[in-house]
């Protein structure tokens, strides 16, 4: 009876063992596959971000010649780029839309310069 006990205590420890190996695989599987995914396109998010950067630019440029079409036209190609490289690698689309809003905060802060040293200088400079 003694045996049966220790057997069967064994076992268990052991099916406890195999459940615990097998949990811990099927919870990493997906995380490596997401890193080996995030490699495998990091070189398309590079390349999808240099060409956002390149839009904005263009967008720039469609605003200061208040062409509307080109615009939204640019826009449109900018916010399907955005799709594309958020898709592929998601992590990039959180750093670039806080450098957005980083972006945006500098030219408010730089528009609220130069009308400050406008309105102090008595309109010289």
């Amino acid at each position: 009876m003694g045996e049966t006990q220790s057997l069967f205590s064994t076992g268990r420890g052991f099916m406890r063992k195999i459940t615990l190996a097998i949990l811990i695989a099927l919870f990493l599987t997906p995380s490596i596959a997401g890193a080996r995914e995030s490699k495998h396109h990091f070189g398309q998010c590079r390349q999808l971000t240099k060409q956002l950067q390149h839009y904005s630019g263009i967008a720039d440029m469609a605003r200061q010649r208040n062409n509307a079409s080109w615009e939204r036209a640019t826009e449109a190609q900018m916010t399907r780029l955005s799709n594309r490289r958020y898709r592929l690698c998601p992590q990039w689309g959180l750093e670039t839309r806080a450098a957005q809003v980083m972006a945006q905060a500098r030219e408010i802060v730089k528009s609220a310069a130069k009308a400050a040293a406008k309105y102090f200088s008595g309109g010289l400079y």
